[in-house]
């Protein structure tokens, strides 16, 4: 009887399974049209929702990011053909809203969307194709369209500045206020006026960091925490001709640009943040880790998943392991010192945008 008892006791002393699960999950769009939700430390679906257009082929808010509302209550996925914007409500576990410019005569293809602070209007970067009577005549620039989600019209649509040229579609931020866009396009950062549609600021995040260094060039920027921007840049010193990469850093509420070098050249473009910020990852065909208050690499791989197009890097979050994905129907964890495979999840289907990290209340929250 006493063992009986003993055993009990220590049951009723364990924490309950949920407070073993992770407080987050990872939103992926898998083929051929299903939003699944996975726990971050197992990898296995807690919810899974139908699109209605397809599966997700873009990257919303540009490289690596999906867009959506300031309390991660909405997401922004654009799907089918490039052509369709889909508004996932969380907690409602369904889609809400969808948006679709094209018409008989135009095809526009969606490039970009983020929502305004209220969610009333989204700013979509779209790509205009003409269809003639025999061929499709391409528009090279790309335009920014102010869709009002209540009205469902288009209230404004202007050009960026003739500097962006036939570039790839920059990812586009609002600024705190509201009041403004920012465009990153090569080692620049331009601010737009939402009212005049005018840039009224550039700037230069290229800039030599102190005398005798050479021009930042920036890779792929990512919104690492909210009006936060963070970019792999690579540089080479103008004396020695030695080649570096280091992090350039944008904050959105100050307009401040700052900078530190990590050292030799890696095969690395994108950033992975811990949510407290002490561990960074940079990745790509290599993988290197950073300890953030020391600003010391602690950790790398050369020829890290070679072969594979990994878009997709989450670090954990305690920031202890990392998590990659992207193109493909794989998702692996890696120990965030060793870079030792630890999980490894093979979908349902193919994903073909980055995983998301959101907090796991959420999703539970609508399945009750």
């Amino acid at each position: 009887m006493k063992k009986v008892v003993l055993f009990l006791a220590l049951v009723a002393a364990l924490p309950p399974l949920s407070a073993l699960a992770s407080d987050r999950v990872l939103a992926v769009g898998v083929w051929p049209n299903r939003l699944q939700f996975l726990d971050e430390d197992t990898l296995e679906v807690v919810a899974e929702l139908p699109l209605r257009h397809g599966v997700v082929v873009w990257d919303s808010g540009g490289y690596g990011r999906t867009s959506h509302a300031a309390d991660f209550s909405k997401l922004y996925f654009i799907t089918g053909r490039l052509d369709t914007l889909e508004i996932v409500d969380v907690a409602a576990q369904q889609v809400v809203d969808e948006v679709k410019l094209a018409t008989p005569d135009r095809m526009v293809y969606l490039m970009g969307a983020i929502p305004s602070p209220d969610g009333k209007r989204v700013y979509l970067t779209v790509r205009v194709i003409d269809k003639g009577s025999d061929r499709f005549i391409q528009d090279l620039d790309h335009d920014v369209v102010v869709y009002n989600l209540e009205t469902r019209e288009v209230e404004a649509r202007f050009a960026f500045p003739d500097a962006f040229g036939a570039n790839d579609p920059p990812g586009l931020w609002i600024s705190p206020e509201g009041d403004t866009l920012f465009a990153p396009v090569g080692s620049k950062i331009y601010e737009f006026r939402l009212d005049t549609q005018e840039v009224v600021q550039t700037y230069d995040v290229g800039r030599a960091g102190a005398f005798g260094f050479g021009r930042r060039n920036a890779a792929m920027w990512y919104e690492t925490s909210p009006s936060s921007y963070d970019a792999v840049y690579f540089t080479k010193d103008p004396v020695i001709e030695r080649d570096s990469i280091g992090i350039v850093h944008f904050d959105g509420a100050s307009r401040a640009v700052s900078s530190f070098e990590i050292g030799p050249m890696f095969d690395v473009v994108h950033i992975a943040f811990s949510p407290d910020r002490k561990r960074l990852y940079l990745g790509g065909h290599d993988v290197v880790a950073v300890d953030m208050e020391t600003r010391q690499i602690v950790a790398y791989k050369e020829g890290f998943e070679r072969g594979r197009t990994n878009t997709g890097w989450v670090a954990s979050e305690d920031g202890s392991k990392l998590i990659v994905g992207g193109v493909g129907d794989r998702l692996k964890i890696y120990d965030g010192d060793t870079f030792e495979l630890l999980k490894e999840k093979i979908l349902e289907g193919d994903a073909m945008f980055a995983p998301f990290p959101l907090p796991r209340h959420l999703v539970e929250n609508a399945s009750q």
